[in-house]
């Protein structure tokens, strides 16, 4: 009875544990027999999302010049000055610009995968999680740097100190 259980603990230990390339082959083996729930699983879980950008582009045009007119002016009113009246006087009109300018309105719909989104996240994540391995890492080396520096630093004094206290008690012949 006792090896029944440890064995059936055993094979539940080992079955329920998946890796992420066995998960994905057997959503990939589910998904080919039943592609309807797939795609509504992942509808559900990595909703499109769609964004509009409006963008708007100012095309300067030409100058357009009509020329004035000349407008006749009769001048029966003017009653002082005697050379005008009962003359058409001509008076010419400056001439008109106008400038035509054109303005295009551009809608963008952009559509984002959400799930690729969340797959970089994911990517993302781990190479955060890696970088401060790294990190740690490298501050665990420059510790050991520094101690060895200060270790060699010591001994060569040691071996100066060690050479000049010989090099004092010479033994005499």
């Amino acid at each position: 009875m006792k090896k029944s259980n440890l064995l059936l603990f055993v094979i539940i230990l080992f079955t329920a544990c998946n890796t992420q390339k066995q998960a994905a082959r057997m959503i990939g083996k589910h998904g080919a027999v039943h592609p309807e729930i797939l795609a509504k699983v992942c509808a559900n879980n990595y909703p499109v999302k769609e964004s509009t950008r409006v963008e708007t582009r100012y095309i300067k045009g030409e100058t357009i010049t009509t020329p004035g007119e000349i407008i006749e002016v009769d001048c029966d009113t003017v009653i002082n000055v005697k050379k005008y009246i009962g003359n058409k006087v001509t008076i010419p009109c400056p001439e008109i610009k106008k400038q035509v300018d054109t303005i295009y309105k551009d809608s963008i719909v952009i559509v984002e995968n959400t799930a690729r989104w969340k797959d970089l996240d994911g990517i993302n994540d781990g190479l955060i999680s890696d970088m401060d391995d790294l990190t740690l890492k490298n501050d665990k080396i420059k510790k050991w740097l520094w101690r060895s520096g200060i270790l060699n630093a010591v001994l060569i004094l040691l071996i100066i100190l060690v050479e000049r206290y010989f090099r004092k008690t010479k033994p005499s012949l």
